[in-house]
């Protein structure tokens, strides 16, 4: 395993030993989610260069419109693909900045963990 590979365990590792990040059961399901965004991603990338290539071809600036077009439909694609899994609630909260943490442990007495390390992070 490379030091890339391991880094990003090492900080998920004591997330959840410090209580960060706890393994639930919304959580487990957004990581199923993400594959599937990017194989439909995929899909749109492969759907808008095949049509470009046929659209653009006698054009001289081809390529630029090929990117250009790419990202644009990229972009409308994730954006409706990530509100149509996650909904809308969730982008709300992601906008707002409300972590999952703070919904958890709403009303159940129970406060996030101190970072004594910055007391000026809440």
């Amino acid at each position: 395993m490379r030091a890339w590979q391991q880094n990003p365990l090492l900080v998920l590792s004591f997330a959840v030993r410090r209580g960060f990040l706890v393994r639930d059961r919304a959580w487990l399901l957004s990581l199923d989610k993400f594959p599937l965004t990017g194989l439909i991603l995929a899909a749109d990338f492969w759907l808008i260069a095949r049509v470009s290539g046929v659209y653009f071809a006698s054009m001289p600036l081809r390529d630029e419109l090929t990117l250009a077009l790419l990202a644009v439909g990229g972009t409308i694609v994730y954006a409706l693909v990530i509100l149509a899994l996650f909904g809308r609630r969730w982008l709300v909260s992601l906008v707002r900045g409300e972590a999952s943490f703070n919904r958890r442990t709403r009303g159940s007495g129970r406060s996030p963990p101190e970072c004594k390390q910055h007391p000026h992070i809440s």
